[in-house]
């Protein structure tokens, strides 16, 4: 999303996305839902390291800069990335579910929790390898027993 970009194809989809909120959460299935809210954290994630970026090329304070950018946006990409998770697990999604819990780990890592950022991890590697059984066609690849 946005590589090079200048921020706007983040900021766009962004705006899209909070345009035809109602429609794709209300009306959408499971699937559509944590698509739109994977695509919502991944907004937010991009936007972020354009701020970021413009924070450290201003100078001045630089660091300091960086970390105000950061304490304000600390819910702006988890709360979707959270939400996508949870409705690729409702969905029976793995590889959406794994890659908003990679996400989210990506980004607890840069916050600095640690513990958090473990759990993510540990939902990551377990929906990777539920996924991965899903693609073999193994018959205990769907249900709770892969939770």
């Amino acid at each position: 999303l946005d590589a090079g970009g200048g921020g706007a194809f983040a900021r766009a989809a962004a705006e899209a996305l909070d345009a035809h909120a109602v429609g794709l959460l209300g009306k959408g299935g499971l699937a559509v839902r944590a698509r739109a809210r994977l695509a919502a954290g991944k907004a937010a994630l991009a936007m972020r390291e354009r701020r970021r970026f413009a924070a450290r090329a201003r100078g001045g304070e630089g660091d300091a800069d960086v970390a105000d950018v950061a304490d304000v946006e600390t819910d702006e990409a988890a709360a979707p990335l959270a939400s996508a998770a949870a409705a690729a697990e409702a969905a029976g999604s793995f590889a959406l579910e794994a890659e908003a819990h990679y996400l989210r780990a990506m980004r607890l890592n840069q916050l600095g929790d640690t513990k958090g950022r473990n759990e993510a991890a540990r939902a990551f590697r377990r929906c990777e390898r539920a996924a991965r059984r899903a693609r073999r066609g193994d018959p205990g690849a769907t249900g709770e027993a892969t939770r």
